[in-house]
């Protein structure tokens, strides 16, 4: 009685089926190792997850522009540098109203946290309508790495700046110095017609 041989096929299928199914299993181990390698640990994530403020953007933005910038994130608006609020006058010269020349918006202490997660105080300093020093703490702990990134100051994104680095605080802060602050010293003249300046020399 004559021999049946297997057909190719019949032998075939088989293997074939098999080289796909560990094909498929190593393509699906390939994608599960290299979606773990994305993922950064849980530690991680929790600080990546927190925006990086754009200081640098901030230096060039006038107290109008950088109030109304604020009140977009903080969801308050400073009640005279608010979005679409008309500003106050500037005086040119500082001694005719040194509190109004020094302007600008401020950040209020409880929604700090809102601009990044580890703020607790952002001081501003204004000088005749210009961003003159801004001054960031944070909590406690927090390395002055992390307060570098918070601020945003990557590759030499603050280097417009006069001086910007971790400051000497209480807590952990950060400065930047846009630039140096202006002393000057107001002499009052004589209300009578002809009188001399307290202090000219004679």
């Amino acid at each position: 009685m004559p021999r049946l041989h297997p057909s190719p096929v019949t032998t075939c299928v088989p293997g074939a089926l098999r080289r796909l199914a560990l094909s498929a299993a190593a393509a699906l181990a390939l994608a599960c190792r290299d979606g773990a390698a994305a993922r950064p640990p849980a530690s991680d994530a929790g600080r990546e997850v927190a925006p990086a403020l754009d200081v640098s953007s901030w230096l060039r933005l006038g107290p109008g522009e950088l109030g109304c910038v604020l009140e977009r994130r903080l969801g308050r608006a400073d009640p005279s540098f608010g979005c679409g609020r008309r500003l106050p006058a500037l005086p040119e010269d500082p001694c005719e109203d040194e509190r109004a020349w020094r302007s600008g918006p401020l950040v209020p202490d409880a929604p700090a946290s809102k601009l990044h997660p580890a703020l607790r105080h952002v001081e501003l300093a204004w000088e005749g309508g210009e961003l003159q020093r801004a001054t960031f703490t944070f909590a406690p702990g927090t390395s002055p790495a992390a307060m570098a990134a918070a601020v945003g100051d990557r590759g030499g994104a603050l280097d417009e700046a006069a001086r910007h680095g971790p400051g000497t605080c209480e807590l952990p802060c950060y400065e930047v110095l846009v630039f140096q602050p202006t002393f000057f010293e107001c002499v009052e003249e004589d209300e009578e017609e002809g009188g001399e300046r307290p202090g000219a020399e004679r």
